[in-house]
């Protein structure tokens, strides 16, 4: 587990998310849809400030859910993503 709240797990996750992409000959602005679980639903906030940040101003559907847990423990966010080739 990385990152000591949300909106550094979600910079993290992000992160590894991109590189993903990158290794399928994508980026970030082939991203289409993001589901974003969290622990609690206050850390909204932070999450999306740190989301806008790391998208800078690509167009990302999503739907943030909240849940009681995580399958990792310390993990407060998890995030699922899909995207578009070529988009």
């Amino acid at each position: 587990m990385q990152g000591k709240d949300a909106a550094e797990q979600t910079t993290i996750t992000v992160a590894k998310i991109e590189a993903a992409l990158k290794k399928a000959g994508c980026k970030l602005s082939d991203l289409t849809q993001m589901t974003i679980f969290v622990t609690e639903i206050r850390d909204m906030g932070a999450v999306s400030k740190a989301l806008g940040k790391a998208l800078k101003g690509s167009v990302v559907t999503s739907t943030l859910v909240a849940v009681s847990a995580l399958a990792v423990p310390g993990l407060v966010v998890e995030i699922e993503s899909m995207g578009v080739v070529g988009s």
